[in-house]
């Protein structure tokens, strides 16, 4: 679940700039290029989406469909799994 190959020690008010990591879990800041360690957080979201429901919220054929809806916000809770899940979770 982690890949610690691309970890780096970080300056704590520096702004990182280069998108590494796999689409599903990449946030909009790091699409854009100017993100910080706030985006560990956003990856854990969808981990507990993707555990919740079975699939990760922003599906795509190509890493470019994926950014779109990244970076737009395009997900949804409307699938039949999601009836399964309580309202707390």
């Amino acid at each position: 679940m982690v890949d610690f190959g691309s970890a780096r020690v970080m300056d704590p008010v520096a702004r990182l700039s280069s998108a590494v990591g796999y689409a599903y879990y990449m946030s909009p800041e790091m699409y854009l290029k100017k993100y910080d360690e706030k985006c560990d957080i956003w990856a854990c979201g969808i981990v507990m989406y993707i555990i919740l429901c079975g699939y990760p919220p922003f599906l795509g054929k190509t890493d470019e469909q994926i950014k779109k809806k990244v970076i737009h916000g395009i997900f949804n809770f409307d699938g039949d799994e999601w009836s399964k899940v309580s309202q707390e979770a």
